[in-house]
């Protein structure tokens, strides 16, 4: 999900998602063709290069990599060129907090007044120092970021419209960071039943089993992709790592079906479309879906069943 909205102080504030199914760069370069104007965005490399667009990067991502780079021991980080960068821009932060209700051009006015020193401070503190870490170390990895994106990070100085921080993105697109794993899952009822769905977002069953049991898929001469998923569920294959957790749930659940403790489990993995109770329904799809979807339901005698089987 990708987000765009405008700033705060917008007569007519808009906020629109956009669903794109990855994370290319082309995304953001075909929503904002034909946009002139600033942006205020993290560092991700899709924001570059579009054609009418300033990029204002976010001091918020670049405080971040210096935070993480922080020694676990707290007591120990007063001295550390990590915590000196955090003091640093906390300092900025602290001005824009002192003028937040003021007009653009009183921003400006500040900003460049107070805040400018600062800025040019931290940037020289950084050329200085760079060289005196390690660059694959956190640190190292913080002072390069802020290097590569001062001219965007400076943005803010000259425009009183252009704030600090995308946070006011990040606090939008929050509401769908924060439920993406509580979505994996829900129920519905319907006319006395529990309508079960389920939802897991890797690489799907098929692909993982074809990447781990090559071997014995080929030995078995399975005809197609929906006999190697069937046989998933089936049976438990075993892992060329000889651990036996692996491919313990498939069965499981092919059991409970099996057993109608539940009834019409589907599954959705890849390109292969599989109806267990009705087998003949099975089929290999046109596109292919990244990930694994289930669906089942509990009726009312499948609820008996699991009621006499916990009894025991």
């Amino acid at each position: 999900m990708w987000v765009y909205s405008s700033i705060k102080e917008s007569k007519q504030p808009v906020k629109i998602f956009d669903y794109r199914p990855d994370r290319k760069a082309t995304n953001p370069q075909e929503f904002l063709k034909g946009f002139g104007g600033t942006i205020i965005t993290d560092g991700y490399y899709g924001y570059n290069h579009i054609d009418g667009v300033t990029n204002a990067y976010c001091w918020a991502h670049a405080r971040r990599k210096f935070y993480d780079a922080l020694p676990v021991d707290m007591k120990n980080a007063s001295d550390t060129l990590a915590n000196t960068a955090v003091e640093k821009i906390a300092r900025l932060f602290a001005i824009e907090k002192q003028i937040e209700t003021l007009s653009p051009d009183k921003k400006v006015k500040v900003r460049q007044e107070k805040s400018k020193p600062l800025v040019d401070d931290f940037f020289s503190w950084c050329k200085d120092n760079q060289n005196k870490v390690l660059t694959a170390s956190k640190t190292g990895k913080a002072i390069q970021y802020a290097l590569n994106y001062e001219a965007g990070l400076r943005s803010f100085l000259e425009d009183g419209l252009v704030p600090m921080t995308n946070s006011l993105d990040e606090r939008t697109i929050r509401s769908f960071t924060v439920g993406r794993k509580n979505w994996l899952f829900s129920t519905s009822y319907l006319d006395g039943e529990v309508v079960f769905t389920m939802t897991d977002i890797g690489d799907g069953i098929l692909k993982t089993l074809k990447r781990k049991f090559v071997k014995q898929i080929q030995d078995e001469l399975f005809k197609d992709s929906i006999d190697v998923l069937v046989n998933a569920f089936e049976k438990q294959y075993e892992s060329r790592t000889q651990d036996p957790n692996r491919n313990k749930g498939l069965p499981k659940i092919y059991k409970v079906s099996s057993e109608k403790y539940i009834k019409n489990l589907i599954v959705v993995t890849n390109n292969v479309f599989l109806d267990f109770d009705n087998p003949e329904k099975s089929k290999m799809l046109r596109n292919t879906f990244k990930g694994t979807f289930y669906y089942w339901i509990l009726n009312k005698e499948c609820i008996e069943k699991w009621e006499k089987r916990l009894e025991k």
